[in-house]
């Protein structure tokens, strides 16, 4: 939201406590944490980075201007792969945290709102485009694969992403959770589907848990993950 990088005190689960605020005028519309560095998603900001190595007295880094909306992040390495809204995926090079600098980008059909990567792939929601892959093997000159793969024929409106096990977890704000496999074929294959909440807004996996909150009830579910176990999909 608008009220940039807070940092919460979390020993106590049942009560979070909000120890710490930097950027505190700026939109955080995700956050990445590597090392003593927090790099956020701002917004129409782009990419700012906070020095958290003090987490009670983070400081403010460096910024790095985006051409688009940045709504979503992930890092790998010494990179930051940036879902930029509708200048689709932004590549970074972090070596050097406070000073950013740009490597490569890839236009996509749809607005950019959340990247995962695995191995040498991006993997991001879209929208109404769904899941889109990028080959990142070169960050100096990504290239779009799921143009040519038809990579998504369920979505209405994907919105988050998570990618386990030779799967993509997708959040997809209109029909709710849903599992992909991405094999090497021409076509996609989903193996899950999970709507309790009439949309699905952000998801995490962790393990064979999968938590995802619904745009409309506030509601934040965790179920076990077992895509491959019914036919109409996953049972969570």
């Amino acid at each position: 939201g608008p009220y940039g990088l807070q940092i919460l005190d979390v020993s106590d689960p049942s009560h979070p406590q909000v120890i710490s605020q930097t950027y505190p005028l700026k939109y955080a519309m995700g956050v990445a944490v590597s090392g003593d560095y927090a790099f956020i998603a701002a917004a129409g900001a782009g990419l700012l980075v906070a020095d958290v190595s003090d987490p009670s007295r983070p400081k403010e880094a460096a910024s790095l201007e985006t051409p688009g909306y940045a709504y979503g992040l992930c890092v790998k390495g010494k990179k930051i792969y940036l879902a930029d809204g509708w200048e689709g995926l932004q590549i970074i090079d972090v070596s050097s945290p406070k000073k950013p600098k740009k490597l490569g980008k890839a236009k996509l059909p749809a607005w950019a709102f959340a990247v995962t990567v695995s191995g040498t792939r991006a993997y991001l929601a879209c929208g109404a485009a769904g899941l889109r892959v990028v080959d990142v093997s070169t960050p100096s000159k990504p290239k779009v694969l799921s143009q040519d793969l038809d990579l998504y024929a369920y979505s209405t409106c994907a919105r988050r992403i998570a990618f386990a096990s030779g799967k993509a977890y997708v959040a997809d704000e209109q029909t709710g959770l849903r599992v992909i496999t991405l094999p090497t074929s021409r076509k996609q294959i989903q193996v899950g589907l999970y709507n309790p909440l009439g949309s699905a807004r952000r998801l995490t996996v962790e393990g064979d848990l999968c938590v995802c909150s619904g745009r409309f009830t506030g509601d934040a579910r965790g179920r076990r993950v077992r895509p491959e176990s019914s036919a109409r999909g996953c049972r969570l």
